[in-house]
């Protein structure tokens, strides 16, 4: 496989192009999904090598309305239901707008449900509203500190809002708490790929992808790892990975990207400081 000098120097001095694309896990949005509404799904060459690099992974927590309920007058408990089964579909259905004032409306009757804050969080994590967000994660660790979901999803507000000593702390504390938490694995692995910590973003992501061998998302950033260290053979291995992968979860435009980001690492011709057409 022949690579042009240039191509080298642009792999090796890469450090931060940015896209933010969020991905929701669970019940909200089917795992791995990649937010690219924004990108075109015939982008032309090349392609940047970010372009999943810096999408961290929220835990969704199960939003049934009798699940970690504390008492609530009994004239209140129909509302309650209601508003909180209003957020869930609201979220399901991408109304993060509509999500967020229901369980809003949740929390002015039951002010102390760990549920509603997960959810309305959420919501917010969805708007990119990241202060509003690590606002309502908080008072779910001041409730139950050791909320892993609740860790890894604030890990992420304060990523997307450059505050990585802080995302570091929570992936951390996830990880400890929950030492198969794969979503904390590929979240620190994103952020330490933001950093240029390449070594050990490789090593999150190695990680990740031995707790969850189906996540076509974390192939795909791993490629990206991989191609920094000029390991292009491993890198193109991961991205045909990733292509089959977002394939089968019908991930159409995430599986052109892969397949192109492949073509160019063969060509020797991938530039992943050119922007995104």
């Amino acid at each position: 496989m022949s690579h042009s000098t240039r191509t080298h120097q642009t792999l090796l001095g890469y450090t931060g192009f940015v896209v933010s694309a969020l991905a929701v896990l669970g019940f909200v949005m089917p795992r791995g999904l990649m937010e690219l509404s924004q990108q075109s799904a015939t982008a032309t060459m090349p392609i940047p090598a970010h372009v999943f690099a810096k999408s961290f992974r929220f835990g969704a927590t199960s939003l049934t309305p009798a699940v970690q309920m504390s008492p609530v007058d009994a004239s209140l408990a129909a509302d309650l239901k209601l508003a909180l089964a209003d957020g869930t579909a609201a979220l399901e259905g991408g109304d993060y707008s509509a999500a967020h004032t229901a369980f809003s409306k949740a929390l002015d009757l039951q002010p102390e449900s760990v549920l509603s804050y997960h959810g309305r969080a959420l919501a917010s994590l969805r708007m990119q509203k990241y202060d509003a967000a690590i606002a309502d994660l908080s008072a779910v660790l001041e409730r139950r500190p050791d909320d892993v979901r609740a860790l890894a999803n604030r890990g992420s507000a304060h990523h997307a809002l450059g505050k990585t000593r802080l995302a570091t702390v929570d992936y951390n504390r996830a990880i400890a708490l929950q030492p198969d938490y794969e979503i904390a694995f590929a979240n620190r692995g994103s952020l330490h790929f933001d950093l240029g910590n390449y070594e050990h973003a490789l090593a999150d992501f190695d990680r990740a992808l031995v707790l969850d061998p189906q996540d076509s998302k974390t192939f795909y950033n791993r490629a990206m790892v991989l191609a920094q260290l000029q390991k292009f053979d491993d890198a193109i291995a991961d991205l045909k990975v990733a292509e089959t992968l977002f394939r089968q979860q019908e991930q159409i435009t995430a599986a052109k990207l892969s397949r192109q980001a492949t073509e160019q690492l063969e060509a020797g011709t991938f530039d992943p400081l050119a922007p995104m057409e």
